[in-house]
């Protein structure tokens, strides 16, 4: 439009304002709007973060001691089961120690034994007992060391869970401390995400979280929280909590972003209002509510959950009010509207 033909416009309404139509026309004038009435239900409080999802336990395999790797018994990213052998390293020697350990610790017990039968006759000092009892403590100690050597040399899975890949091959040597490979369970999953601290005393061990993935935008994983830490971070007004997610099939990668929606409780009663109906202005929400007179009703609202096609309103409009969803930039405080409800329209 012109902007002469919108200075005659302008003229014109105001004319017609000062003839005494009231506010936005002649007598018999209003704009045709679509109502929805004032929803009453129950609505469960969430909040969503983001965070990284962690597998429920994890491990780096090492060899302790070192030396040639003499078996490999996993595939890797197969599944095992708590104390399931996965790698050798020098089991050969740390079996051949382990005997000769065993041999030095039956003679020096035999040693021990005559010294002490001797020593009851009289045949041989106190200090050559004690000795041969030293010695026999020193080998039952090598004995001790041989065994735990043997446990080092068969590294074994700590619990049930998924091997990662292996860094070693058979035949290598490797050095005392050397990554083998890694164990995760990653059934459940874990996530860990920090929420506002007015959140704080909402949230409770067991409330639900729900977990939804870039891989698969349109699935949802459900579990629980089973952290909530007892302080809140001074520096950035959050507190963290941490949530478990089963994880049967292996889906959810420890490592993935996930959102999570963690749930704080339940409103009863609350109201809703559609939100096409909501007018969101600087630092203020606003609608439009149709009063018993048939017009036009600015109401400044409170706004308080979020839902899909919908808003939850704190204050600022009651159970029965009916509020204008379309049509709303066409209505000023006071202008007298027709209502045809969203219901009506609907084909």
């Amino acid at each position: 439009m012109s902007t002469k033909f919108r200075t005659l416009a302008v003229l014109a309404s105001a004319a017609l304002s000062g003839c005494g139509g009231g506010p936005g026309g002649p007598p018999g004038f209003s704009v045709n709007v679509i109502t929805a009435p004032v929803l009453v239900t129950d609505v469960v409080q969430s909040f969503q973060a983001g965070g990284s999802l962690a597998p429920d336990e994890a491990v780096d395999l090492v060899s302790e001691s070192g030396g040639r790797v003499e078996a490999i018994r996993i595939q890797e990213g197969a599944r095992v089961a708590k104390g399931d052998v996965l790698f050798e390293v020098d089991l050969q020697k740390a079996v051949a120690n382990l005997a000769t350990a065993r041999a030095r610790k039956n003679v020096a017990q035999s040693t021990a034994n005559r010294a002490a039968s001797l020593l009851k006759a009289g045949a041989v000092s106190q200090d050559d007992n004690d000795q041969a009892q030293a010695e026999l403590e020193n080998a039952r100690a090598n004995l001790i060391e041989a065994e735990r050597r043997i446990t080092n040399a068969r590294i074994a899975a700590p619990f049930d869970g998924r091997v990662g890949a292996r860094q070693v091959s058979p035949g290598q040597v490797v050095p005392p401390g050397a990554h083998l490979a890694r164990l995760i369970d990653d059934d459940p999953v874990k996530i860990a995400v920090n929420l506002p601290e007015r959140f704080a005393g909402r949230i409770d061990t067991g409330s639900r979280l729900d977990i939804s993935i870039t891989a698969a935008p349109d699935q949802t994983w459900t579990g629980s929280v089973y952290f909530v830490s007892p302080e809140v971070d001074a520096r950035t007004r959050t507190f963290l909590i941490k949530g478990t997610i089963p994880n049967p099939d292996g889906r959810l990668k420890p490592g993935m972003f996930a959102d999570a929606t963690v749930e704080m409780g339940v409103d009863r009663d609350a109201l809703l209002v559609p939100e096409s109906a909501i007018v969101q202005g600087v630092g203020q929400a606003t609608l439009f509510a149709v009063s018993p007179e048939g017009k036009a009703q600015a109401r400044s609202v409170v706004l308080g959950q979020r839902l899909p096609g919908q808003v939850q309103v704190l204050s600022g409009v009651a159970a029965g009010d009916v509020v204008i969803t379309e049509g709303v930039q066409k209505v000023r405080d006071g202008v007298p509207v027709n209502p045809t409800s969203a219901t009506a329209e609907a084909p």
